[in-house]
C-alpha cells in the first residue's frame, strides 16, 4: 500500500508519513517582501547615484565650456600680442633705417 501511495503521488496527503515540509505562506511572503525591500533599497541607491552623476557631469561640462572660452580668449590675446610685436619690430626697423 505504501508503494501504491508513492506511485500515485500521495505525499501531499496529510496521512503520508514522508510528507515534505513546504514553507508556510506567511514565511514565503515575508521572504518575498524582504527581497523586494532589498531590491527597492538597491534601486533607490542607484537612482541617488545616478542623480549625483548627472549633476557632476553637468558641472564638468560647464567647467569644460569655461576652459574652452578661456583658451579662445587667450588665443585672441596671443594673436594681438604677436601683431603688436610685429608692429613694434617694424617700427624699430624703420627707426633704425631712418634715424632722425
Amino acid at each position: 500500500m505504501l508503494f501504491a501511495l508513492m506511485l500515485c503521488g500521495c505525499e501531499n496527503y496529510s496521512f503520508w508519513p514522508f510528507k515534505k515540509e513546504k514553507p508556510s505562506a506567511p514565511a514565503a511572503l515575508q521572504r518575498h517582501d524582504e527581497e523586494l525591500s532589498a531590491i527597492n533599497a538597491d534601486r533607490a541607491m542607484l537612482q541617488k547615484e545616478r542623480g549625483e552623476l548627472i549633476v557632476r557631469n553637468q558641472r564638468l561640462a560647464d567647467e569644460l565650456e569655461q576652459a574652452r572660452e578661456t583658451i579662445r580668449q587667450q588665443r585672441l590675446q596671443l594673436e594681438r600680442l604677436e601683431d603688436l610685436q610685429a608692429e613694434n619690430e617694424r617700427l624699430l626697423q624703420q627707426r633704425h633705417n631712418n634715424p632722425e
